[in-house]
């Protein structure tokens, strides 16, 4: 009995080890490229979606649009660390949701 018990044990540990592993930057530095891939994607597209909704008539979205976009961008072609290039894509699809959703509704 406390066998299996133990043995159910070790097995959930791994299995949360594996999980906090998949959500770390080393994860991700392993990882590099195709993280780099899917952010490009990800980043490119929705700053396009946000221009093609109205942010090509302001001048102000389509600046805001342009640094963290090409800030990003600029980032993933630099090699830089990977925890930088997550952090401004991060904020580059963030600016890009906010600039959506303010056209959308005005």
């Amino acid at each position: 009995m406390s066998q299996s018990l133990v043995m159910e044990k070790s097995a959930q540990t791994e299995h949360t080890t594996a999980v906090s592993n998949k959500m770390s930057f080393e994860y991700l530095e392993r990882n590099r490229y195709g993280v780099m891939v899917a952010l490009m994607l990800i980043v490119g597209c929705s700053a396009g979606i946000a221009v093609g909704v109205g942010a090509l008539t302001q001048v102000l979205s389509l600046s805001l649009l342009a640094l963290t976009t090409m800030a990003a961008l600029s980032m993933m072609l630099a090699l830089a660390p990977i925890k930088t290039i997550v952090y401004t894509s991060a904020i580059a699809i963030i600016t890009d949701i906010i600039i959506i959703l303010v056209n959308l509704i005005m």
